[in-house]
C-alpha cells in the first residue's frame, strides 16, 4: 500500500505515463493526503472534484457512453441505510426508443418504486414526470420503461402541459378532478362524470358522503349536464347541512333554473345524504358534479362520490 504525504499525481510528459510526487507536469489527476480526488484540478475540495470546460456536444466534464444503441449510460448515486435511494441518468442519444432521464428509486425491505422525469421514449418525444413500482433504473431499458400509463404529467414538443393525460389538447389539460382555493369557498371541480345509456323514466340519486348519524357537515354541490333523449340542460344545486346533534339533514335547499327536474335532497335509509332528480328521460344523461367548501364542510376530491342510482323509488 502506498501512503500518500503530499500528492499523488498521475499525467503525461511528452507521450509517457507518469505517476510521481513532484509537479513537473500538467496534472491529469491528482489524489491528495486526504485521500480526494482531482480530475482537471490539484486542488480538489470533495471526494471527487472534476473541473474542466464543457460544451454541449463535443466535451464534458464527464461522459458515460453505454455499450451500444440499446445499452444506455448510467450513473447511479446509492445511498445508504435499511433502504436506499438511487438516481440515474440515462443517455439515449443512440436510440430515440429508450428516452433519456433522471430516476429516483427507492428500495427498502420489501417495498420498491421509482419517480422518472426525462424525455419519455418513442417518437413523440414528450418530457414526462411520473411514478411506477418497478425498478426501472436496473432494467437497462431507460425511459422506455416508463410506460406512459405511470405518467403524472407531460409537456409535449408544442409546450401543452398534461395532468392525467399524456395527449393535451390544450395549454393545460387536466383529466381528473382540480381544487381551486385551499379554504371556505374552495371549488373542487369534476368530483364525480357520469354517463349512462339506460332508457328510462326513474329518478337519479346521487349518494355523497355526508352522513350525519356520523359527523355535522355542510355541504355545497352543483350537478350539470345533459339529458339527451330528454331534452333537458342539467345544471341544478344542492345545500344544506348534515347535522350530527339531531341525526338529520337541517335546511336543505335546491336550485333548478328549468323548473323541470324536480331536485331534492334527503337522507338515505343507510344515513348518508342523496341527492335526486328526475328527468324526463335517462338516455344518454351526462353528468359532472363539482362540490364548494362550505361551513364545516370539507374539500372533496374525485373519488369522495362514487354512486349513481337509478330508481323507480323516490328515495334510496
Amino acid at each position: 500500500m502506498y501512503k500518500i504525504s503530499s500528492l499523488l499525481r498521475i499525467g503525461l510528459i511528452y507521450s509517457f505515463l507518469f505517476c510521481l510526487a513532484p509537479s513537473v507536469f500538467a496534472d491529469g489527476l491528482v489524489v491528495d493526503q486526504n485521500g480526494q480526488v482531482g480530475v482537471g484540478t490539484d486542488s480538489p475540495d470533495s471526494i471527487l472534484h472534476v473541473s474542466g470546460t464543457a460544451d454541449q456536444y463535443s466535451n464534458s466534464q464527464i461522459h458515460i457512453d453505454g455499450e451500444s444503441h440499446n445499452a444506455p449510460g448510467i450513473l447511479r448515486i446509492t445511498g445508504g441505510g435499511n433502504g436506499y435511494i438511487e438516481s440515474a441518468v440515462v443517455s439515449s442519444s443512440k436510440n430515440a426508443y429508450r428516452g433519456a432521464g433522471l430516476y429516483i428509486e427507492n428500495q427498502a425491505d420489501s417495498y420498491e418504486s421509482t419517480w422518472f422525469m426525462g424525455n419519455a421514449y418513442g417518437p413523440a418525444q414528450h418530457f414526462q414526470i411520473g411514478y411506477t413500482d418497478d425498478k426501472m433504473a436496473e432494467s437497462g431499458e431507460g425511459m422506455s420503461a416508463a410506460s406512459p400509463s405511470n405518467s403524472k404529467m407531460v409537456i409535449n414538443h408544442e409546450g401543452k402541459v398534461g395532468i392525467g393525460t399524456t395527449e393535451p389538447l390544450s395549454a393545460l389539460h387536466v383529466d381528473g378532478s382540480v381544487i381551486t382555493g385551499s379554504g371556505r369557498g374552495s371549488t373542487t371541480h369534476n368530483v364525480l362524470n357520469y354517463f349512462t345509456n339506460q332508457e328510462t323514466t326513474h329518478h337519479v340519486h346521487i349518494k355523497t358522503p355526508f352522513n350525519p348519524n356520523i359527523r355535522s357537515q355542510m355541504f355545497h354541490l352543483k350537478v350539470r349536464g345533459y339529458a339527451y333523449r330528454a331534452q333537458q340542460i342539467i345544471d341544478l344545486t344542492f345545500a344544506g347541512y348534515a347535522y350530527f346533534a339531531t341525526k338529520t339533514l337541517r335546511y336543505p335547499v335546491t336550485l333548478d333554473p328549468s323548473g323541470a327536474l324536480n331536485p331534492v335532497a334527503y337522507k338515505g335509509s343507510d344515513g348518508y345524504i342523496y341527492l335526486r332528480f328526475t328527468p324526463a328521460n335517462t338516455y344518454y344523461i351526462t353528468l359532472a358534479v363539482d362540490s364548494m367548501y362550505v361551513g364545516n364542510g370539507k374539500i372533496l376530491k374525485a373519488g369522495d362520490i362514487t354512486e349513481v342510482i337509478l330508481s323507480s323509488s323516490a328515495e334510496l
